[in-house]
């Protein structure tokens, strides 16, 4: 639905200025309307599992998050902010900060900021929970605002990943959104990473975290090993085997274990035989001959015998 001229609209239903202040209210916002100017705004709202998306368009308010508990209390998440459009202005600690179209802002509402806006502004702003980051090992509490410098190719590749988040919503399944919200959760290490935030002492718990995380990332890597896995995470490799033998793991053994199940997934959905040296490359597997006899040793049976079983278990949906 496109806006009139001083219009608002919450998800696609025209509210009031009243409304508007108590819907942002609900979601731990305090937001201070310019009684002298009236321009359309708008938001709509989306979930992508534990990560939340506001496609924001705001003009002539200000914003701050609320600073004692309340429903939709702000303060258990991060707000990841691209500006796609228009002018940001933002105050923290007393620093006035601008942001442009392009830019790229990770704010933790724990520290009180005001954000302006005059003329329209068309943001895009993600709800990251701070537990989920917590539990990969990023940082997720820091007294200042997080700038990634956004000629950094990879803050590029990310701006990009979430300001085309709202392409992915319609007549996708919640499974997969989740899938994507999860994506999001881990693109965070990048921003953070490149965003001048001092990043708190890896524990064995994170590292592993952050390991297992990596691992399933590029399971059909062929060039996974612990030099490689190590390097991602800015450890030593005799750090990262430490951390992992405390959680009874082993790098590789772990990556074999995913490699398996991986392989064996694409095997239920691949109809033709000929394709099995296919699916141990996807899988990360250089050796066909190594793959059949690990894949054997794990399921009893070799790759195409596994296929074949799952190909006459197959209902025929032949009329």
């Amino acid at each position: 639905m496109e806006t009139q001229p001083g219009e608002m609209t919450w998800d696609g239903i025209i509210v009031d200025r009243y409304k508007w202040v108590r819907e942002l209210s609900s979601e731990g916002i305090l937001c201070q309307l310019d009684n002298t100017h009236r321009a359309r705004s708008s938001t709509m709202h989306w979930n992508f599992g534990q990560t939340a998306m506001i496609d924001a368009k705001l003009a002539w308010q200000s914003l701050s998050p609320i600073a004692h508990r309340c429903e939709g209390w702000a303060g258990d998440d991060l707000f990841l902010i691209v500006v796609r459009r228009g002018t940001m202005m933002l105050e923290m600690n007393a620093q006035p900060l601008v942001f442009e179209e392009g830019d790229v802002v990770l704010i933790d509402p724990l520290v009180r900021f005001n954000e302006t806006f005059r003329e329209v502004a068309h943001i895009i702003v993600l709800r990251l929970p701070k537990q989920a980051l917590r539990e990969r090992g990023i940082c997720y509490r820091f007294n200042t605002v997080c700038r990634p410098d956004t000629r950094n190719p990879d803050v590029k590749a990310v701006r990009e990943f979430v300001l085309h988040l709202g392409e992915y919503v319609d007549g996708t399944s919640n499974q997969l959104l989740a899938r994507i919200g999860e994506q999001c959760l881990d693109l965070m290490d990048v921003i953070v990473n490149l965003g001048g935030v001092l990043r708190p002492a890896r524990t064995s718990q994170t590292i592993v975290s952050r390991a297992r995380q990596l691992i399933a990332r590029h399971v059909g890597n062929p060039d996974l090993n612990i030099t490689y896995i190590a390097d991602e995470l800015n450890v030593s490799a005799s750090t990262l085997l430490r951390a992992m033998k405390t959680a009874g793991l082993s790098p590789m053994r772990y990556a074999l274990a995913l490699r398996l199940e991986h392989s064996a997934q694409l095997l239920q959905h691949t109809p033709s035989p000929a394709a099995i040296g296919q699916v141990a490359y996807q899988s990360g597997f250089t050796n066909a001959s190594h793959f059949s006899r690990v894949f054997k040793q794990r399921y009893g049976m070799t790759p195409g015998e596994f296929q074949a079983a799952h190909q006459r278990a197959k209902p025929d949906s032949r009329p």
